[in-house]
Order: C-alpha cells, then structure tokens, then sequence
C-alpha cells in the first residue's frame, strides 16, 4: 500500500511539472491535463518505481529534444496525442499487472527519442531501415550508427531502472532487447505506413511501443524461464 509522503511527493511533483511546463511551453494546457491524468494512473497502478520510471522517460527526452534543438530554439508543445503515442501502451501494461511489458514499452518509448533526437546530429547520412540505401536525415524510416547507440542507451537506461526498482537481472536484458527492437519497428513502420499516409507519428509511437511490451512477455521472458 503507497505511503501518504509517497503521494504527497508525488502531487508536488505534478504541481512544479504543470508550473514548468506551462512557463516553458513544454506542454500545451490539454497536454498538462493527460500528464496529470497519467501520473496519477502510472503511480495508483505501479507505484513509486513506475512514476519515477516514467519522471525519467519524459526528462531525458525533453533533455535530448533541448540539446538536439538547442535551449534558444523553439520546438512544438507536445499534445495529448504525442503523450498517450508515447505513454499509452505502458499504462495498459500496467493494467494488466505487468510490470514487464511497461518497463518495454518505456524502453521502446526512449530508444525512440533518442534515437530520433540524437541520430539527427550524425555527420553521416543515415540509411532507409527498408533499403539501407542512403537518404536526407529526418525522413521517416532512416537510422544511423549514432542513432542506434542512442536507442542503446535509452534501453540500457530504462533496464536499470527496472533493476533497481526490484525486477530481476534476467529481465535487464529483456528490456534492452524490447527497446531496441521498439525502435527499430518504429523506423520500419515510419518508412511503410507512415511514408504512406496511414498511419502518423503517434500512431506509430503507440504500435511500437505496444508490440515491445508484447514482445517482451510473449516470446522473450519465455524463452528465460
């Protein structure tokens, strides 16, 4: 049973995080709502090593968003829509009592952004997942070697979380597969559907993280049993 100091941290929190993001025009108000909205429900749902799971997803992407940009350069707010694409499917994890697939699908969710973030600052051109040729950095599908390290570490990153937060060492390696395999399904769907117009970047966000989480605890956490 969470602590009445627990949710008192965390109800603090939410107040400086709608402060903030209000002064610094993170989010827009609808968005400030559904981050509430999804605070409450990742704490209620998963307790304290889910919230702050989740605190350090959205930091370390909105760090690498700045650097990326640069802290004098404008970037869009983010919606409701760009939150639940990132946050949708690890709440439904944890609806489903497994702490596995949201740790995953918040691996899948980072790898992504940094991935994204990161691999756009590459000197070199990066490659389309479904060609390998070489194109323009920013077109849906395309990865780089930098890239991909940034997925790695987002993984990594999201897997010692886990760790830390109680779940076992045998899960560390799970996570990091889950969340690179996010990434990479989330460039594959960027230069397929997306490219089509079938699907748009949240919608794309939402699947791969969701096909993580899936991935993790239908096929990779029964192969280690």
């Amino acid at each position: 049973m969470t602590s009445i100091l627990e949710a008192g941290l965390v109800l603090t929190f939410l107040v400086l995080f709608s402060y903030v993001s209000y002064k610094k025009h993170w989010l827009d108000n609808e968005g400030i709502i559904i981050g509430w909205i999804l605070g409450l429900s990742v704490f209620l749902l998963g307790g304290s090593a889910a919230f702050i799971t989740l605190l350090i997803f959205f930091a370390v992407g909105e760090a690498a968003t700045h650097f990326v940009k640069g802290a004098k350069k404008w970037h869009p707010q983010r919606s409701t829509v760009n939150i639940l694409g990132n946050a949708l499917a690890a709440i439904v994890a944890l609806l489903l009592s497994s702490p596995l697939g949201f740790f995953s699908a918040i691996a899948a969710s980072l790898s992504d952004t940094l991935s994204s973030e990161i691999g756009a600052t590459s000197r070199e051109k990066p490659v389309l997942i479904t060609t390998l040729k070489k194109v323009d950095a920013g077109i849906d599908g395309a990865i780089s070697q930098k890239g991909l390290l940034a997925a790695l570490i987002g993984a990594v990153l999201i897997a010692t979380c886990a760790f830390i937060f109680g779940q076992p060492l045998k899960s560390v390696g799970i996570i990091i597969g889950a969340g690179i395999f996010g990434s990479l399904f989330d460039s594959l769907l960027g230069a397929t559907l997306q490219k089509r117009g079938l699907m748009d970047n949240n919608e794309v966000n939402f699947f791969s993280s969701a096909v993580s989480a899936l991935l993790a605890v239908l096929v990779l956490q029964p192969l280690l049993v």
